[in-house]
């Protein structure tokens, strides 16, 4: 998962993978109601944080100019009579305002791949690829497929205007070139890929001033001697190939933005946003939850006017009924925007069919979810590789709308969940 933002004071676009891990590492007994053992809750202290030092994205804003900057350099020789006669060449570059203005512009033209400057250590090189959003029609023919739904970008568990082709689960050779943007018109501004690998420079050797090297390949006294050959110039270095440029390693990821409107909180679905969970061994992992407030999206909200007060409830009490009424409704579903071995991103991790009274299972009495209000879920689990996956009976616990839990009940384990404030990493400092 990255975050990108645009940096004014460089002029250009840099994206940075967002990270997580928890700061406390302590545990706090709980012992819920109608529950006869004690479970063992891990604290949750989570510290988010952006990768500043390795950009996964760096776009600048004329690339065009930065691959101009990368070309070789020409020496252009200005002659001048001497006071023989005779012409002397005095190298210099031209870099005067009318030389420039006189150099050949390379004319402007759609970028299938642009070479991205990154600062990168060693010798890995990265490239950012436009991808082509998939019609309507390709669509629906992978996502008809079991999982991983013909490898399409976003899943179908996320909302999209749009999809492309993602590169697969296992080598990128899934990817064809139609897959990619040859055109403007082919270019989806919502997702697109990095291709990263490897490479080797070419390493160079001269084997009369390096001899040890590769003894017994490069023999002088074979060197040409014949009349009918020019004997080589031992002044002029004599430059072998041992290594020749190659590329190891190449992964390619795709990426596609979330709608802010998919992670923005309203009134009425106020634990909609990305938030990061507690996975125990597999570590912080960041989840996407909507709130779902009816089956039909038109329906309108209730009427807290005309809910009645019971006999003996208090004002207070009354009060707090019709704003849980217009809260604790519809459904919740988190889907995981990072995954690990055993559920992938992109997959269901826990669902509540109903936040409201037909869901209600109990408020809390004890610590230290006292007073937490409890509805019914179900927590999504698999082998590794995501086999034999199932759903299995949960609760989810609502502490407040930026702090939640989820109790897997036959494993005995409780997940903490806090919210992601996403804004406060758009801005450079």
């Amino acid at each position: 998962m990255i975050i990108a933002r645009y940096d004014q004071r460089r002029g250009c676009i840099e994206g940075y993978q967002l990270l997580a891990n928890n700061t406390d590492e302590g545990h706090i007994p709980w012992q819920p109601d109608g529950f006869d053992s004690d479970i063992q809750v891990s604290a949750f202290a989570p510290e988010v944080r952006l990768h500043l030092d390795n950009p996964v994205l760096r776009l600048p804003a004329n690339t065009q100019d930065e691959e101009d900057d990368e070309e070789p350099v020409v020496m252009h020789l200005e002659h001048r009579q001497t006071s023989d006669g005779t012409a002397n060449g005095n190298g210099s570059i031209l870099n005067t305002p009318q030389a420039q203005a006189s150099r050949p512009r390379r004319q402007r033209r759609f970028q299938t791949e642009i070479h991205m400057r990154q600062g990168s250590p060693g010798h890995l090189r990265s490239s950012f690829f436009h991808a082509r959003c998939l019609t309507p029609e390709e669509f629906a023919e992978r996502s008809a497929s079991e999982f991983p739904y013909g490898s399409v970008w976003p899943p179908p568990s996320i909302p999209s205007r749009h999809r492309v082709m993602g590169a697969g689960l296992h080598r990128p050779y899934f990817l064809q070139p139609h897959d990619s943007a040859l055109s403007p018109l082919d270019v989806h501004d919502c997702a697109f890929r990095i291709m990263k690998w490897l490479q080797m420079r070419e390493l160079w050797f001269d084997p009369r001033t390096h001899p040890g090297i590769f003894p017994g390949i490069f023999n002088l006294n074979d060197l040409p001697s014949s009349s009918s050959q020019a004997a080589p110039d031992n002044n002029r270095p004599m430059m072998l190939p041992v290594l020749r440029t190659t590329t190891v390693g190449d992964e390619i990821a795709t990426y596609a933005t979330l709608d802010p409107d998919l992670y923005t909180p309203t009134p009425s679905a106020p634990f909609r946003g990305i938030w990061v969970g507690d996975y125990g061994p597999h570590g912080c992992e960041f989840v996407w939850i909507d709130q779902y407030q009816d089956q039909d999206p038109a329906a309108p909200p209730p009427d807290r006017d005309s809910m009645t007060r019971f006999e003996g409830e208090s004002e207070e009490a009354f009060a707090a009924r019709k704003r849980e009424a217009a809260i604790y409704r519809g459904s919740l579903m988190a889907v995981k925007l990072t995954g690990d071995p055993n559920v992938p991103r992109g997959e269901i991790t826990f669902h509540a069919a109903d936040l409201g009274e037909h869901g209600f299972v109990r408020v809390e009495k004890e610590p230290p979810f006292a007073g937490v209000r409890v509805v019914r879920s179900n927590g999504h689990v698999a082998h590794e590789g995501f086999a034999n996956d199932a759903y299995i009976d949960g609760e989810l616990l609502l502490i407040s709308p930026d702090r939640l839990a989820h109790h897997w009940i036959d494993m005995e384990r409780v997940n903490y969940f806090h919210r992601v404030d996403i804004d406060r990493f758009l801005v450079p400092e």
